[in-house]
């Protein structure tokens, strides 16, 4: 019984130090002490990869496509972008974004 609640305890902390605040297709653009701004570009088929936003963001398209993130708990949330939709983004959980889509995603991001 103590090693199950040693898994039970232990598996979420794993999964998070997989997550990386690093990404891939993610270009800088600005930083200061207040604020980061940058530009994401994600082919279609890729995958940004499992990683983490430290605070709440908000998502500028540019160039629309389909992309569907995958939560920790296994959901996977789908949404078509078009070029100017924006979308404030609060969840600062680990999730991989897909571009399921047949064109290249673009976006400018602000945190």
């Amino acid at each position: 019984m103590q090693s199950l609640f040693l898994w039970i305890a232990f598996v979420p902390l794993l999964f998070l130090q997989q997550a990386s605040t690093t990404l891939k297709h993610y270009t800088p653009l600005f930083e200061n002490d207040e604020v980061r701004v940058g530009r994401v570009m994600l082919a279609a088929g890729e995958s940004e990869g499992l990683h983490v936003h430290p605070y709440p963001r908000v998502l500028i398209c540019l160039e629309g496509a389909t992309i569907e993130v995958k939560r920790q708990d296994g959901s996977i949330v789908r949404t078509v972008y078009r070029p100017g939709d924006t979308k404030y983004q609060a969840d600062t959980q680990p999730h991989e974004p897909v571009n399921t889509g047949t064109t290249q995603f673009e976006a400018v991001v602000v945190e």
